[in-house]
């Protein structure tokens, strides 16, 4: 299997890279590490020549950088036992629709099968997995998005994967995704509401919703009362060992919120683990 792992050299992509090198060990895949570059977009007929030596030199220096930082991966990889697994390379110019679409394009060229990057980058990738940005690389990736924050600790194991449900037809298929992905981690599934009216007024949903999967599955079915779903899940993932929070985006505001820091201070200093964005 195939992941694509956006990288800009920062922290928060190396920190992102050990769980990329993670998975493909699990699925028995390969990584193809990619870096977008940016380029002035300049259109005056005039300036032709002037537009394709800067395009080189632009060009040549990123190519530079990356190759420079190769080394560095590798060494991730070697000093994580990881080193045996295969990694290739690709440089991308960023198209004239931005970063991404220029990521979405990348990832189907690659035929990946996941893409795994890191959410706080420090040059224009941080905006991927920032502000409305996210929810269209999420709602166009023709793969799920494994979203690693610079902040998750990573202790080697991913045993436990939360999905968050609301009990609908279309989580259906987004919990049948993420056990396809736990199976292949040799990792359990715990789905999660977080019931916000306090009424129980799930509990006919959940019924219907349950009866559609093998009671064999490795599979727990939880229900969390809070006013909030962000603060529900947070305390979830917190009391119950979570390694990967999945859900089925559909509300753009939801994943946002996730990943800035303007919900309360709780919910900045305990969202330490990957979220697995289950596009529709």
């Amino acid at each position: 299997m195939r992941i694509l792992f956006p990288t800009d050299f920062s922290e928060a992509a190396d920190h992102a890279f050990i769980y990329a090198l993670k998975v493909a060990d699990k699925i028995d895949g390969e990584i193809t590490t990619v870096h977008v570059y940016d380029v002035p977009h300049i259109r005056a007929a005039h300036l032709h020549s002037t537009m394709r030596r800067v395009y080189e030199s632009i060009a040549l220096e990123e190519f530079e950088n990356y190759k420079d930082h190769i080394p560095h991966l590798r060494e991730i990889a070697s000093e994580n036992n990881l080193g045996h697994i295969r990694v290739n390379h690709a440089m991308v110019a960023m198209s004239k629709h931005g970063i991404v679409q220029t990521l979405v394009n990348a990832g189907r060229n690659a035929k990946a099968d996941f893409v795994i990057m890191g959410t706080t980058g420090a040059s224009g990738l941080k905006e991927v997995f920032l502000g409305s940005v996210a929810a269209e690389v999420l709602e166009n990736a023709t793969a799920p998005v494994l979203a690693v924050p610079l902040r998750a600790h990573f202790d080697g194991r991913i045993n436990t994967i939360a999905f968050a449900t609301e009990f609908t037809d279309a989580d259906g298929a987004g919990l049948k995704s993420t056990m396809s992905f736990a199976k292949m981690l040799d990792a359990k599934v715990l789905c999660v509401h977080v019931d916000t009216t306090g009424t129980g007024a799930y509990k006919a949903r959940m019924k219907s919703f349950v009866e559609n999967f093998d009671v064999a599955e490795n599979i727990e079915w939880e229900v969390v009362v809070n006013n909030s779903v962000e603060e529900g899940l947070v305390d979830f993932v917190d009391n119950n060992d979570v390694d990967i929070l999945a859900m089925y985006i559909k509300k753009r505001n939801f994943i946002e919120e996730l990943f800035t820091y303007s919900l309360t201070k709780k919910m900045a200093n305990h969202l330490t683990i990957p979220v697995f964005g289950l596009h529709k």
